[in-house]
């Protein structure tokens, strides 16, 4: 083993302890005594006419030799550079240098004076379970710790754990019951979205939907009606729908009476129908009635209002088809038109017609 250089207070040291105990040999203090030589590196005796040698100090464990002893010196020793250095012998000439450890590694068991580093292999954190609390140093081991579990039922990951942090639990938001609806649900990852619930409907919209915890207030334009074929039955309100109907359309012996609005129905009105007394004097219209006029009071029934209009007469008068009159005789001329088997007498039956 190639020793290493002396550092500068070992070579202080060195000096300070050739000055002190330079060797000499021992004088013997008479003539007629035999002066016997101190054993070498076990005893020494530095000063003249001593009658005993001095027992060489021992590097105890954790120190090493830096002079070694002769017979007029001791031995010096200095001791190791704790957590660089150490002796496990007495004596030991030169310190024994600390083992490092790898990068991987720490010392598990940090070395002493009396004893090397114990190195452990650093732990690895499982990847996605646990984060590094605190890392490695050269005496510690790396802590990991599990990653939080948020709890779904009321937080999601607002942060996600990585090899050196721990994943972050946010509680989920709660939308205000009265003024927001709940526009996405809350996910593992995503908080829930609140939104603001809508004012109350614009004028001319209605309500198709109330708000709820989960969804908008919902508004709409009411339906239109098509002014040529419906009508407002039923004016819209804050929360339900215009009422849309059918126009009435009027049938073939009707008119109609009273013309639709937006809001109200087309009136039908029975076309008038002449007495037997009357004639038509105006036909009815889609939109009109018929008009109805006197017969001539000559006439039973008539066509038109002059006496020569008449189609029927009253009992008592005979009917000329000539001219439509009626009269009480034949006049020059004409001659009753009766079937041989019904007799003047049947001139005074009300309704037979009696003609000329």
């Amino acid at each position: 083993m190639q020793v290493p250089p002396r550092t500068s207070r070992e070579t202080s040291l060195v000096r300070s302890m050739h000055h002190r105990h330079s060797p000499v040999l021992p004088v013997c203090p008479r003539q007629d005594v035999e002066c016997e030589r101190c054993i070498a590196g076990v005893s020494y005796q530095p000063r003249d006419h001593q009658s005993a040698c001095i027992n060489v100090t021992q590097c105890q464990v954790g120190q090493r030799e830096l002079l070694a002893p002769d017979t007029g010196s001791d031995r010096v020793c200095i001791t190791c550079d704790l957590g660089h250095s150490f002796s496990t012998q007495v004596n030991q000439v030169e310190c024994t240098p600390v083992h490092e450890c790898g990068a991987h590694e720490f010392a598990e068991v940090p070395a002493t004076l009396s004893s090397d580093a114990m190195c452990r292999a650093v732990a690895r954190c499982s990847p996605y379970a646990e984060f590094i609390l605190a890392p490695p140093t050269r005496t510690t081991d790396v802590q990991c710790r599990p990653v939080t579990a948020c709890d779904v039922s009321a937080a999601y990951e607002s942060q996600a754990a990585n090899l050196t942090t721990d994943r972050i639990c946010t509680a989920v938001r709660v939308c205000e019951a009265t003024t927001e609806y709940e526009a996405a649900h809350p996910t593992a990852t995503s908080d829930r979205l609140c939104r603001s619930v809508a004012p109350s409907c614009a004028a001319g919209m209605m309500q198709t939907q109330a708000a709820t915890p989960t969804s908008d207030r919902q508004c709409s334009p009411p339906t239109a009606c098509d002014p040529l074929l419906e009508y407002q039955a039923a004016e819209m309100t804050a929360t339900t729908d215009r009422v849309c109907a059918r126009l009435r359309t009027c049938g073939a012996d009707e008119f109609s009476s009273g013309l639709a609005t937006p809001t109200s129905d087309r009136l039908c009105a029975s076309v008038t129908r002449c007495a037997s007394s009357q004639y038509l004097a105006r036909a009815s219209t889609s939109v009109s009635d018929a008009s109805c006029a006197a017969c001539d009071g000559s006439c039973e029934t008539c066509s038109q209002g002059t006496r020569f209009d008449c189609r029927t007469c009253p009992p008592g008068l005979l009917h000329h088809k000539d001219d439509g009159r009626c009269e009480r005789e034949c006049a020059v001329g004409f001659h009753v038109d009766l079937p041989t088997q019904v007799r003047p007498y049947m001139l005074r039956v009300r309704g037979v017609v009696n003609w000329c």
